[in-house]
C-alpha cells in the first residue's frame, strides 16, 4: 500500500474520527455524566489539538505549561499532515456536523441546543464505549493528550477561537459571524 493510500485510509476512516472524539467527551466530562463540550466550534477546536498534536506542541507554552507534555514522536512531526493541516484542516472544519451526526445515530451522544450553541454530551452508551476505547493501547495517547487539553484549555469557545487566531493566525478561516 502506498503512503498516498494510507494516509487516504485514515483520513477517510470514520470509526478512528469517532473514537477520537469520544475520549475527549469522556475526559472533558470526567466522573460526571451530564456534562457537555458547548458548542462544535470548541469541540472542533480542541479536536484539532488532537488531530494534529504538532499544534498541540506549539500551544502549551502559550499557556505556561512545557511542550515536552505532548509527548511528540517524530513520525507525528514530519508528517505531511503535521506540515499542510491547516491548508486542509483547519478547526472549523465542516467534517464535524457528519461526525456529530454518525455519533447520534449511533446512540454515543446526545445534543441539546441553547440559543446559538449545541452542547455535545456522551450518552450512556457513548460513555461505554469511551470507556472500551480508554483500556486499547492505541487510544493511550489520544487520552493522554485529551487531559493535557483539559487541563489547559478548558476554555470558552470564545476565548479558544481568540487563542487560536493569537497563536496560528494561518488556522483562520473565514467564518459566518454568529451573534
Amino acid at each position: 500500500m502506498t503512503l498516498f493510500l494510507i494516509v487516504a485510509n485514515i483520513e477517510t476512516n470514520d470509526e478512528l474520527h469517532l473514537g477520537r472524539i469520544l475520549i475527549l467527551l469522556k475526559t472533558f466530562a470526567g466522573q460526571k455524566q451530564n456534562i457537555a463540550i458547548d458548542g462544535l466550534d470548541k469541540l472542533a477546536e480542541l479536536d484539532f489539538f488532537l488531530r494534529y498534536p504538532v499544534y498541540l506542541e506549539r500551544a502549551l507554552p502559550a499557556r505556561g505549561t512545557s511542550s515536552n507534555k505532548a509527548d511528540i514522536k517524530d513520525y507525528e512531526r514530519q508528517s505531511i499532515e503535521a506540515n499542510t493541516a491547516y491548508y486542509s484542516y483547519k478547526p472549523w472544519s465542516v467534517e464535524y456536523r457528519r461526525f456529530i451526526s454518525l455519533l447520534v445515530a449511533k446512540d454515543l451522544v446526545s445534543l441539546e441546543f441553547e440559543k446559538n450553541i449545541i452542547k455535545v454530551t456522551l450518552s450512556r452508551k457513548g460513555i461505554e464505549v469511551a470507556n472500551s476505547l480508554s483500556k486499547k493501547e492505541s487510544y493511550y495517547i489520544i487520552e493522554k493528550r485529551a487531559s493535557i487539553l483539559k487541563q489547559n484549555f478548558n476554555l470558552s469557545s470564545r476565548n479558544l477561537i481568540t487563542f487560536m487566531y493569537e497563536n496560528f493566525p494561518e488556522t483562520q478561516t473565514f467564518r459566518v459571524n454568529r451573534k
